[in-house]
């Protein structure tokens, strides 16, 4: 059995890519593949191909010789910092005898966020920042079940709770639907040795009514400073929606690619992924 592992970063989530194959003569039975770490600093939000997740694990029946599998972990951090995952997997050989084999840790890093606000900047050049190749930019969503108005001043409060003052007053688009956004600005505290300077950090606050949903956005010069911050501004985000309406809002993903969505159009069934151009109906998100 040989194990194989990488890691990239999608949407502000971690895919933590496992490749699994049969090296030996014989058929192999029931694997197992789970990762090891500490559930406290990492938690598994989903597993692809779906038809081999079983809870926080994949399930192949079997294995063929020279037969090989890939399956992807999705992971959220919940905690900054160097978290070790080392993946596992469990097998009957072809005489019915347990085996396991396993591969050395990959450190996930999930930088700790900033926590200061260098002031108000240019919306113009904010903008013009975020929009740059030296940024890296991902998202998440979640769709518009109350107000948009009051949504978008939930997350403003709660995203200004931790980032400070907004880079200026919030853009509206359209009142009616109500489409806007807004943006923050942020400097990490310290330079930065890879970069020479302080890291540049911008979020940006987006609800659309007309396309039913609402998205934090964050764009950073490093990938680990993206997936860190952005963790921390959803679960700031959900902590204050879960005290105004008592629920956490769940993030729209593709079942295809775990992708981030951007559409949840009302008058429309269907929702299609701009990143693998999946079309699927919105009960598969449930």
């Amino acid at each position: 059995m040989q194990l194989k592992c990488s890691i990239n970063f999608l949407g502000g989530f971690i895919r933590y890519k496992v490749a699994i194959g049969n090296k030996t003569e014989m058929l192999i039975n029931n694997i197992e593949i789970s990762l090891q770490m500490t559930a406290e600093h990492i938690r598994i939000i989903d597993i692809k191909p779906r038809v081999y997740k079983r809870e926080n694990r994949a399930k192949i029946p079997n294995m063929s010789p020279d037969q090989s599998e890939s399956i992807d972990f999705y992971l959220e951090p919940l905690i900054c910092g160097s978290i070790p995952v080392a993946p596992m997997a469990t097998y009957i050989d072809a005489f019915g005898k347990p085996k396991m084999t396993s591969r050395e840790k990959l450190n996930i890093v999930s930088k700790c966020p900033p926590i200061i606000n260098p002031g108000e900047e240019n919306i113009a050049k904010v903008k013009n920042i975020y929009g740059s190749s030296e940024i890296v930019r991902s998202f998440r969503s979640f769709e518009l079940e109350h107000n948009p108005n009051r949504s978008f001043d939930l997350l403003s409060d709660a995203i200004g709770s931790w980032a400070g003052k907004p880079v200026s007053k919030p853009i509206f688009h359209s009142k009616n639907p109500f489409i806007a956004e807004l943006y923050y600005y942020i400097l990490n505290q310290n330079i930065d040795p890879d970069l020479g300077h302080r890291e540049q950090i911008i979020i940006k606050i987006q609800v659309d009514e007309l396309k039913n949903i609402a998205m934090l956005h964050l764009g950073a010069e490093k990938n680990p400073t993206v997936n860190g911050v952005l963790t921390h501004i959803w679960q700031l985000a959900n902590e204050r929606f879960g005290e105004k309406f008592g629920y956490e809002f769940k993030s729209l993903r593709c079942p295809q690619c775990g992708a981030p969505l951007n559409n949840m159009e009302k008058a429309s069934t269907f929702v299609k992924c701009k990143y693998c151009g999946e079309k699927f109906n919105k009960s598969a998100l449930n």
